[in-house]
């Protein structure tokens, strides 16, 4: 089988986690890189073999099969249309877009043009999750009635040297951590019908913490701190029982015991059949 070709646009802090992992796939490899910034796409291209490039060269590009755009979230519907244009299949970081309109547009371009689209995150196909929704087919606690998510984790100047794109307009936690607790809900229980959330923004400036940049301060425009997110979805498994999700907390404190994300759990009714473990059973093959 002949790998599928990847172009990598972003090659900021995240890309060398990406081109780590990419390199244990036999199916694919990443031939080339841009950014914003030339010397960084230039790093990037010396430290992994690839070829450095402006991003319309890349597009251009007919070893690229895949665009996996890992730029800041404002760019990541420019830069799934511009690829989807250019005949490409696109993986981008979370969110899709910024706003339900490019995102709807993104889809909708790929759609006439025959092209796959996928977004991170990922993690509801891991183990746990996975386990999760074995126990839910099978009926191990009977129809779900409540799913609710914390999660909260140290702010990201702490350890990412330009961490200012995190809090711009249209980004900060919601955007960055929400997917993961929305992804992992909408999988086990459907889609969404209702939404409703309240929001704050306790602080108005951050600091960052490490690397070269350590000690400037940035503006924070987004809110850090969105709490008891509600959302209706339509039932799964029982007909007249309406399960709901309950986002209890989705945040960047200033500071936080644990800096990794605690682990969504669900709460559920037990109507129907007593709780079994699904830990003794495989986990559902993946979808």
């Amino acid at each position: 089988m002949t790998p599928l070709g990847v172009g990598l646009v972003g090659c900021g802090t995240i890309s060398t986690v990406y081109l780590r992992n990419a390199a244990g796939f036999d199916s694919l490899r990443v031939v080339a890189c841009s950014d914003a910034d030339r010397a960084a796409a230039e790093r990037t291209a010396v430290t992994h073999g690839l070829a450095a490039c402006t991003t319309e060269e890349l597009m251009r590009r007919d070893d690229v099969d895949i665009v996996l755009c890992l730029t800041p979230p404002d760019w990541h519907a420019d830069v799934a249309l511009q690829a989807i244009a250019a005949g490409k299949h696109v993986y981008t970081e979370k969110p899709l877009a910024t706003s339900l309109d490019d995102g709807r547009r993104v889809i909708a371009e790929a759609l006439e043009a025959g092209r796959l689209v996928g977004a991170a995150p990922d993690t509801f196909l891991g183990a746990g999750l996975e386990t999760v929704h074995a126990a839910l087919d099978g009926g191990a606690i009977g129809a779900p009635a409540v799913a609710e998510t914390h999660l909260l984790a140290g702010p990201p100047e702490d350890w990412h040297p330009s961490p200012a794109f995190l809090y711009a307009e249209r980004s900060g936690p919601l955007l960055d951590l929400g997917p993961y607790a929305i992804t992992s809900a909408v999988a086990l229980l459907g889609p969404v019908r209702r939404v409703t959330a309240l929001a704050t923004r306790p602080r108005e400036t951050g600091t960052i913490e490490s690397g070269p940049r350590a000690g400037t301060s940035f503006p924070i425009a987004e809110p850090t701190r969105v709490s008891r997110a509600g959302a209706r979805v339509p039932p799964r498994m029982t007909p007249g029982v309406p399960p709901g999700l309950r986002v209890g907390e989705i945040a960047w404190p200033r500071r936080h015991t644990s800096r990794r994300y605690l682990a969504p759990w669900v709460a559920a009714s037990r109507q129907r059949a007593p709780l079994r473990s699904p830990f003794a059973e495989s986990s559902r093959a993946h979808r």
